[in-house]
């Protein structure tokens, strides 16, 4: 699916482009569909056209590790935006009669 063969990858160099992200992540892993860098971020994203590839990727920067422009990278799967998990609050009643909303507490 997309959503698998998508990356986050984190702790770019201010240098980091488009091209630099394409050409270490192609060269390591194989074919690249898209890549985007988030500028000001040091963040981005690279889209391969395989999910093992993706796959191999994460388990790369987990272990040996990737350089990028001088920087090591971190490298995760990319959720796609409005996947997160909802969160319900967990609402705790305190004497006072008023409420207290805590989210992301695992229930």
């Amino acid at each position: 699916s997309e959503q698998q063969s998508s990356v986050i990858v984190t702790n770019l160099s201010e240098v980091t482009t488009f091209a630099s992200l394409r050409h270490v992540f192609g060269e390591l892993f194989g074919p690249v569909r898209h890549v985007d860098v988030i500028r000001g971020r040091n963040f981005g994203f690279v889209r391969f056209a395989d999910e093992d590839d993706a796959k191999k990727a994460v388990t790369a920067s987990r272990t040996s590790g990737i350089m990028v422009d001088g920087n090591r990278v971190q490298v995760n799967i990319a959720r796609i935006r409005g996947e997160k998990k909802k969160q319900e609050p967990v609402i705790e009643k305190t004497e006072k009669n008023f409420s207290i909303y805590i989210f992301g507490v695992q229930s």
